[in-house]
């Protein structure tokens, strides 16, 4: 005994259906992990940022200690100390860009107090 299909009305109008169905899941499925992929791929990138935020806080709150620090030996030494000069290396080092060239061709920090609002802007930021 033989079971026939016959492709009637239903047939003909289902398997068309069906196959659309089919390609719509497929080009969705594909449309949805190319979306995803471009998302982490993003969220990666911004983690990244934050990070790069963190470390520069970080630097940030070193140098501003360093600032702190300097204007202490600078009121209690107004005519200059070592240990000013070497605390403005160090927030050169810590902070480069904070180095600018003076009138007389040396290398000279901002004001203390344009030092601490840059820092305390990179401080905020992380």
């Amino acid at each position: 005994m033989r079971v026939r299909i016959k492709g009637g009305w239903g047939v003909k109008r289902i398997l068309p259906l069906l196959v659309l169905v089919v390609i719509t899941v497929v080009l969705g499925s594909m449309i949805i992990s190319v979306v995803s992929s471009e998302d982490r791929k993003a969220q990666e990138a911004w983690n990244e940022v934050l990070k790069m935020d963190e470390e520069t806080a970080g630097q940030a709150r070193q140098a501003l200690a360093l600032v702190d620090r300097l204007e202490e030996v600078r009121n209690a030494h107004p005519e200059g100390s070592e240990e000013a000069d070497a605390l403005q290396v160090r927030i050169i080092e810590a902070w480069p860009s904070f180095a600018g060239r003076g009138s007389s061709g040396l290398v000279e920090l901002p004001p203390a107090p344009v030092m601490r609002k840059q820092l305390r802007f990179y401080i905020g930021r992380g």
